[in-house]
């Protein structure tokens, strides 16, 4: 709901009340597990060609954003950290026992962490992606700017679902400076913008970056997972939210694409038996102006 990195200010714009994370707008903050984004018709087919509708789970005919969104997490510590823990045992929208776990923590150099991992708890292999759905307030949308360290733009049709195959990936041009990682130039965020990046660059600690100009500061997030290859940026303008559709961004670091179940060239990737464990840590700095 709020975070403030030591500026004396809110720089999260998450939830007001519980009355309004009720309604779920924006998916403000949002853990996604065991998928994100959104699946197509809401449904996905399994390697031994089931069909899984996910509509009536999710709440969602687009299958938003996977089965934790209105999950009641357990608070397992607190302190220092927080962890919560949820657990959602198989049904016929998913065939496999998941948790998961979430870890928030605030650095002393200001930084946030955040860790989240989700674990096929039973069986069968099952596919499983995280993410994680932040906003950002900003000034306003038109001085907002992203930078995203990646190589690739997921082109997606009118439902916002990837285009089939190689037709998804759109390369897009970076340049190299002093950095061991490529650089995407500073773009601005219009209104429509729902978009991702992929095919990230690491550096040699194995580390994603992408950065948010907020006007108020500049938000760098670094990530890492172990399914690095897969890995996404998403950036969302924020422009359908029901309130304070100017006043935020979207940054959201994801395992993999939307979709991913369905797609053939995403889905034998993510892939976990039982007792797999797929993560997503993350590290969020804020800098204020000078």
């Amino acid at each position: 709901m709020e975070w403030d990195p030591g500026i004396g200010q809110n720089v999260i714009a998450g939830y007001r009340d519980e009355d309004e994370l009720i309604q779920r707008d924006g998916y403000r903050s949002a853990v996604l597990a065991p998928w994100v984004n959104r699946l197509a018709d809401a449904q996905w087919t399994d390697s031994d060609g089931n069909v899984h509708s996910v509509e009536e789970a999710t709440g969602s005919a687009q299958g938003l954003h996977g089965l934790f969104t209105l999950h009641e997490f357990e608070v397992k510590r607190t302190g220092a950290a927080l962890e919560l823990r949820g657990f959602i045992p198989a049904s016929s929208a998913y065939p496999a026992d998941v948790s998961v776990l979430v870890r928030y923590a605030l650095g002393g150099d200001g930084v946030l962490q955040v860790n989240i991992s989700a674990l096929n708890v039973s069986g069968p292999a099952a596919p499983i992606c995280v993410g994680w759905h932040p906003y950002f307030r900003v000034v306003n949308r038109e001085n907002a700017r992203v930078r995203v360290f990646g190589t690739q733009r997921v082109l997606m049709d009118f439902a916002l679902i990837p285009l089939p195959g190689a037709q998804a990936y759109q390369t897009i041009a970076f340049r190299s400076d002093a950095s061991d990682i490529g650089q995407i130039e500073w773009s601005t965020i219009n209104t429509d913008d729902d978009y991702t990046i992929t095919g990230l660059h690491y550096n040699s600690l194995g580390v994603a970056k992408a950065q948010l100009d907020t006007g108020y500061g500049l938000v760098t997030m670094m990530a890492t997972s172990n399914t690095p290859e897969q890995a996404a940026f998403h950036v969302y303008s924020g422009h359908m939210l029901a309130r304070g559709s100017e006043e935020s961004i979207a940054l959201e670091p994801l395992t993999a694409i939307g979709n991913s179940y369905n797609r053939s060239d995403v889905a034998p990737h993510i892939m976990l038996d039982k007792d797999g464990v797929r993560t997503l840590d993350l590290r969020i700095r804020y800098t204020a102006p000078e």
